[in-house]
């Protein structure tokens, strides 16, 4: 096998004659050599298709969202996410799900809706290959996060940008420099996410450095990134940099991280 998988995944594409593949952070990570992950698969099958065809088979399914044409698929304590081949369309609110989705069987239209090149990776389990239409085991290998078309996949979606520190810290990685530009440019989207979502990648990125074991470092970079881009505006504060100091040093990183930003921010009512 070019990468390892488990033998439920490789009966699981048998039900696909069409071809199934995994993508994402799974497959990213076996090449990198990292065994944690979820497991996203995809294909050109419906979901009303392939609900019908693993009926009475030994998975289980469950739907997980109709409007997004995607399933939770598991067997013997696996589970794994499906989504059919699609489009994603927006609004201009910079809002992080897509207004309404497109089915296609086309998987280079469903490629261009990643988030970056890196997990824009798939691997056809039917045919033991790697389908890697944007170079992303060039990115792998270089160790960068690049968006092939950045303006369209930062443009619409504020939560990628957060996720994008995050990845670069959980895995020491530098940003291309376009993306990071086009980052810069669209980072007001950031406000237009709930602010459950923003607290939950912030929380994400104080420990992107124990996620695969890295040292500190890579914290203190992701950290720099939220200053480089400008972020902190959209979190509701005044200074567009915080100075982080608490942060490094205890061990309830969002407690030092508030501490950081009192500090930074000097409010009156101190």
């Amino acid at each position: 096998m070019f990468i390892q998988i488990s033998d439920n995944l490789k009966q699981l594409s048998t039900f696909f004659p069409e071809n199934l593949y995994i993508v994402g952070g799974y497959v990213r990570n076996k090449l990198m050599g990292i065994d944690e992950s979820d497991v996203d698969i995809t294909s050109s099958v419906d979901i009303e298709e392939v609900s019908k065809r693993l009926k009475e088979s030994q998975f289980s399914v469950k739907i997980k969202s109709l409007k997004f044409g995607s399933l939770l698929i598991s067997k013997d304590g696996e589970e794994y996410e499906y989504t059919v081949f699609r489009k994603d369309i927006y609004e201009d609110d910079g809002r992080h799900a897509p207004t309404r989705v497109e089915r296609t069987d086309s998987i280079v239209v469903d490629s261009n809706r990643r988030d970056f090149a890196i997990n824009a990776i798939y691997y056809n389990i039917n045919k033991d290959e790697i389908v890697d239409i944007h170079h992303g085991m060039v990115d792998l290998f270089q160790r960068i996060i690049r968006c092939d078309k950045p303006d369209e996949v930062l443009k619409y979606d504020g939560e990628r940008i957060l996720r994008m520190v995050r990845i670069a810290g959980e895995l020491d990685f530098r940003i291309d420099k376009q993306t990071i530009v086009c980052a810069e440019k669209y980072a007001s989207n950031i406000k237009s996410i709930s602010g459950n979502r923003k607290k939950l990648e912030i929380e994400k990125i104080l420990h992107c450095d124990k996620r695969y074991n890295l040292n500190k470092g890579s914290l203190k970079r992701a950290l720099g990134l939220l200053n480089k881009l400008n972020v902190w505006q959209y979190f509701g504060l005044k200074e567009k940099k915080v100075k982080y100091q608490m942060v490094y040093k205890v061990e309830n990183r969002m407690l030092g991280l508030l501490i950081d930003i009192v500090d930074t921010e000097q409010p009156a009512c101190l």
